[in-house]
């Protein structure tokens, strides 16, 4: 476990991680916060997914944009000024869901809300590309990025289920707004993102997607995003399939917590040699650990199944923000990694809503079946010459 005390003994970089964290963490708390509240005061569950689809479209649209002003301004003027902003309009948001107000003013609020979202992970991930001192501690920090955001989609469904227990929807989004505030907050003042400035190329800035090279990885990431998104429906259909909804969760989890186990060994391994052929190999592999899925046929198997099929992701993960890092051009790190991101939800969305038809018209089998091919697919695109990872 070297490397990963070697990332906690860089001065400053433990508060930037925990504070990463804990402004990360409505990531997985937004969706299923905000679905229920909007059912809850306007009774209507296709206005409730309508505004959790306005959220995150806007979200995945104005995220280059925020990476750009940071790379232009730095982190604490635009993660500051986001954080306070969309906090505010989360407030908003259950004021004008609990007042009455139109469907279109509680869409509307939501996806302001989400184009006001921090780039809170593009920044750090910019960090852990140039503050760590040497490659093997650099890998071992994203790594940990990796095994931390499963952990956030793994706790963050169960802190709503609690809030909406003890108190109610709104309550778990006015959490939400309060860990933005805080976790951004910390983070965009620590030393290191204060410090931290963008390159500069000959005087002059580039954008992030003239790089071909990283063209040809946001596209391989929009594939493996779809092959997940069809998991993320598809899973919880195995629980349905045996007459449990409350299953659902538990599988979910297991896919989540497999991914954080297989992140933590593959950080504290010590990896030598160009990222961009481990990175094939592990979409391969998780290719080959979502197919067994389709021969699933009881719960107790599917909980097996899902723990495997998670294996991967988060060194898969780790992988991709490796060579996001290594193939921005100069001055474009953070866009670059709200590429990655908005590829990777974009992606997942896609899946769902295919996921979806497909699991009624040929059944569950089919789309793991889709999210195997998705998750080949993806490794094929790494294969042509147009990537060559370079290491700075």
């Amino acid at each position: 476990m070297s490397g990963y005390r070697a990332v906690l003994s860089i001065a400053g970089l433990p508060r930037a991680l925990v504070s990463c964290v804990v402004g990360r963490l409505p990531l997985g708390i937004y969706s299923l916060a905000v679905l229920l509240l909007v059912e809850d005061r306007t009774g209507s569950i296709g206005v409730a997914g309508a505004t959790v689809g306005a959220f995150a479209v806007t979200g995945a649209i104005a995220a280059p944009v925020q990476g750009a002003l940071v790379d232009r301004l730095g982190q604490p003027r635009v993660l500051l000024v986001s954080a306070v902003t969309q906090a505010a309009l989360l407030v908003a948001l259950v004021v004008v869901a609990s007042s009455g107000a139109s469907d279109a003013a509680i869409v509307a609020v939501a996806a302001a809300a989400g184009a006001l979202m921090p780039p809170l992970a593009a920044c750090a991930r910019a960090l852990w590309s140039e503050v760590p001192p040497d490659p093997l501690t650099r890998e071992a920090t994203f790594a940990l990025d990796a095994i931390t955001q499963e952990l956030i989609f793994v706790g963050g469904p169960l802190i709503v289920a609690v809030l909406v227990a003890v108190a109610s929807p709104a309550a778990a989004v006015l959490l939400c707004a309060a860990l933005t505030l805080v976790g951004t907050g910390v983070f965009a003042t620590s030393p290191l993102s204060r410090r931290w400035r963008a390159e500069v190329y000959d005087g002059a800035r580039r954008r992030a997607l003239s790089s071909p090279e990283l063209r040809v990885v946001v596209a391989s990431v929009a594939l493996m995003g779809f092959g997940m998104g069809a998991l993320q429906v598809a899973i919880p259909t195995l629980a349905l399939e045996s007459g449990s909804t409350r299953d659902a969760g538990i599988l979910l989890a297991l896919w989540g917590l497999g991914s954080a186990a297989g992140g933590v060994v593959y950080g504290a391994r010590s990896w030598r040699g160009p990222i961009r052929p481990r990175y094939r190999v592990l979409l391969f592999a998780l290719a080959v650990c979502d197919l067994p899925l389709m021969a699933s046929h009881s719960f107790a198997l599917s909980m097996v199944l899902c723990a495997l099929a998670g294996l991967p992701m988060a060194p898969v993960f780790s992988c991709q923000y490796g060579l996001v890092a290594e193939l921005a051009p100069p001055g474009t790190r953070t866009e670059a990694f709200t590429w990655q991101t908005a590829a990777l939800f974009t992606g997942a969305a896609l899946g769902s809503a295919v996921a979806g038809v497909l699991t009624g018209a040929s059944g569950v089998a089919s789309v793991f079946a889709l999210g195997g091919l998705t998750a080949a697919m993806s490794a094929v695109t790494m294969l042509g010459p147009a990537v060559s990872a370079r290491r700075r």
